[in-house]
């Protein structure tokens, strides 16, 4: 397993969250509890970028999963994922997330997306 990190960049009003690492049970949690502090904040926008997250297990999916919603459905926001591998995708995929949000190929097509 690898090490877990996030960095958080405050574009605007837009969060970029760029993962590295395994995206699991401890580290889910972690990311969770640290994007939640943004929409406490007021933020609504995020890119997600998982360019550099190798793996997720389903606690990580789920993770995931419940900041999407706290997004759109609490906070009338939206996010974007990018640079996805194609088995990130395809789970991320299968868990509903894409009718929350976008899949964009880059971070600037993500940061476009959420701009709208």
């Amino acid at each position: 397993m690898s090490d877990f990190n996030m960095d958080f960049e405050i574009r605007d009003t837009i969060v970029i969250v760029r993962l590295s690492g395994y995206l699991g049970d401890e580290s889910g949690a972690l990311f969770l509890a640290e994007a939640k502090k943004y929409i406490d904040k007021g933020f609504t926008q995020f890119v997600f970028n998982l360019q550099n997250v190798p793996v997720i297990n389903s606690l990580g999916l789920s993770n995931l999963l419940t900041l999407a919603l706290e997004i759109v459905d609490y906070n009338d926001g939206d996010f974007a994922l990018c640079n996805c591998s194609k088995l990130i995708e395809s789970a991320l995929r299968m868990t509903g997330i894409g009718s929350l949000g976008s899949f964009c190929l880059t971070e600037a097509e993500a940061i476009a997306a959420v701009s709208n």
